[in-house]
């Protein structure tokens, strides 16, 4: 196991974390199929009034082994430009290509863009003779709310990066501190992996949660509900062990987020689970209940550990309630948990409800 990963932020207190990533692979560069020119609009949630506190941006790019570092190209964020060279802090090498990671601390550029607005824009430029590619843009905002804000909403945070290369059975693990939690909080690790094959897979688990798994090729973001209380909560991202030979074999573990969320008034419940078969095909119905007093916006419900069919809701206020019908195709494995994700107050909110099999 090549490479390193590294706590770059710890916060707590009022406030919330926020995530967002983008996926590629983007060929930048000077002729064949790559372009010199990448612009992308992405969204992450923004909580109402609250202001940006922290702002990290995490870059992966793939280079030959034939390119030397430091490469000249822009990489820019609303119109800001947080970078004009590609100089990694980490670079692991894999079996035909490097895998360099540069992690941005860009509070000062983009604090204010981002208290402003949840739509942002991303922008590269680079025109080098031999091409790179884009494969993953990590970032995490840290929010805190305005005196003057009806809401009251508190947080843990810690956030791992860097690069590191798994060979198929090679463990990744980290201690995320956020001290005990606090009541009616919820825990959420997310992780940023780069799975090489489409024999591979690679899962996360933290703190007794259930196993998110996914195969390759490509960025994949890993994400689970922690159910464990304690103050020093383990993670563990897995490339799983395989019994053939694998060829590319190295998977890429990039960034590890770990937070802890406490909404007041916040109260979601999911009852009256059921499930029923027809044609081969199983359907799990499920009353989702808003039992606070804050409303919940931009609601996504589905089954795990196969979430192919999502139902979503517009709104659910306070003391209001919505029957959901959720397929499940031939061959998807059973239904374990259903999980919700929605807004509240600007906030993300996530949690997985297990399903109890009579």
């Amino acid at each position: 196991m090549e490479g390193l990963v590294a706590e770059v932020m710890r916060e707590s207190g009022e406030g919330c974390t926020v995530y967002s990533s983008i996926a590629g692979p983007i060929a930048l560069g000077h002729g064949g199929l790559a372009t010199r020119k990448f612009s992308l609009r992405f969204s992450q949630h923004k909580p109402y009034g609250g202001k940006a506190e922290r702002v990290f941006v995490s870059v992966g790019v793939l280079l030959s082994k034939t390119v030397k570092t430091p490469l000249k190209w822009k990489l820019a964020v609303d119109g800001s430009t947080l970078s004009r060279e590609i100089k990694p802090q980490v670079t692991v090498d894999l079996e035909e290509a490097r895998y360099a990671k540069m992690v941005i601390d860009a509070t000062p550029l983009l604090s204010s863009k981002f208290s402003e607005r949840s739509v942002h824009n991303l922008f590269t430029y680079y025109d080098g003779a031999q091409p790179i590619t884009l494969v993953d843009v990590f970032m995490v905002a840290v929010y805190r709310p305005l005196e003057d804000d009806n809401t009251s909403y508190h947080f843990k945070a810690s956030y791992h990066t860097g690069a590191l290369a798994l060979e198929p059975g090679d463990v990744a693990k980290v201690y995320s501190t956020l001290g005990r939690a606090q009541d009616d909080a919820f825990r959420v690790a997310v992780a940023g992996v780069q799975v090489s094959s489409p024999q591979l897979r690679v899962y996360l688990v933290a703190g007794g949660s259930r196993r998110d798994y996914a195969a390759g090729p490509g960025y994949k973001l890993l994400r689970v509900d922690i159910p464990y209380r304690g103050v020093e909560v383990p993670v563990a991202v897995v490339n799983e062990p395989v019994d053939t030979p694998v060829y590319p074999r190295l998977s890429i573990v990039g960034d590890i987020l770990v937070y802890e969320s406490r909404i007041d008034g916040l109260r979601v419940a999911i009852r009256d689970v059921s499930m029923e078969y027809s044609n081969k095909q199983t359907v799990v119905k499920a009353v989702v209940y808003n039992e606070g007093s804050v409303e919940l916006k931009r609601i996504s419900i589905y089954v795990l550990p196969s979430p192919r069919h999502k139902v979503s809701i517009d709104s659910l206020k306070p003391g209001e309630h919505r029957s959901v019908r959720l397929l499940q195709a031939p061959g998807d494995k059973p239904p374990q948990w259903i999980a919700v994700e929605a807004s509240a107050a600007g906030v993300p909110f996530y949690r997985e409800y297990p399903i109890k099999h009579s």
